[in-house]
């Protein structure tokens, strides 16, 4: 077996992790370049050439995830509008999503499909990008040293990628998801947890209640 795809192996957890490829799914840029700095995420945008320089797969809470190149004029991430994904069909005990939220956090509803026909709907909530701490439960996958804002950087400016985990029914063959309909949701990463071959619990995290902060979803035209 060649080195190479050892370490692919190893990386992604010998089988228990299923990458998802959203680059055909990509509607929108988070990440502006130092160079060519722009707003996207309310007023400001991510770095991109720091989060191009993490590392590939990136490991966030245990879990691998397939980052976007974040290349100039290129989407880097789907932006909700109730995309239908399909993924690799298979058994899962949960799946792990990388994103976050603007102009607030939000309490949405992720559908689940899976064969036969069954359908089941999963509670997704995520904290807004640059608050300090998770209001629901997720995972602080990375902070940034600084945000772009249109034609300057705003140094000191905290923001975060989260890790939001919902859990699967293992006993079910999933073979899509479907995102809610929120734009100013976005996600840059998505990857499917394999239950484990001897018992014991699947990773999951605690969802949490809604805060009443949260902002209700706006109204579409």
């Amino acid at each position: 077996m060649r080195a190479g795809r050892v370490a692919r192996q190893e990386a992604w957890g010998q089988g228990r992790y299923r990458e998802v490829d959203l680059s055909p799914y990509l509607n929108h840029s988070c990440a502006s370049f130092d160079q060519d700095t722009f707003a996207s995420l309310g007023f400001c945008s991510f770095p991109a050439e720091e989060l191009a320089a993490l590392p590939r797969p990136f490991i966030a809470d245990g879990v691998p995830l397939r980052l976007p190149p974040f290349l100039p004029g290129r989407p880097d991430n789907l932006m909700c509008e109730g995309q239908k994904v399909g993924v690799p069909p298979g058994r899962y005990c949960a799946l792990a999503l990388l994103g976050v939220a603007e102009m607030g956090s939000y309490v949405e509803e992720m559908r689940l499909r899976f064969e036969g026909g069954a359908e089941q709907a999963r509670e997704l909530a995520l904290t807004r990008w640059t608050d300090r701490r998770p209001r629901f439960g997720e995972a602080q996958a990375y902070t940034v040293t600084h945000v772009h804002g249109p034609g300057t950087q705003v140094v000191g400016q905290q923001a975060s990628l989260w890790l939001k985990l919902l859990v699967v029914d293992p006993a079910r063959r999933l073979r899509a998801v479907v995102f809610p309909n929120n734009i100013f949701l976005h996600f840059l990463a998505l990857t499917l947890i394999v239950p484990p071959r001897a018992p014991g619990p699947c990773p999951s995290r605690c969802p949490g209640r809604a805060s009443p902060e949260v902002t209700p979803c706006p109204a579409r035209t």
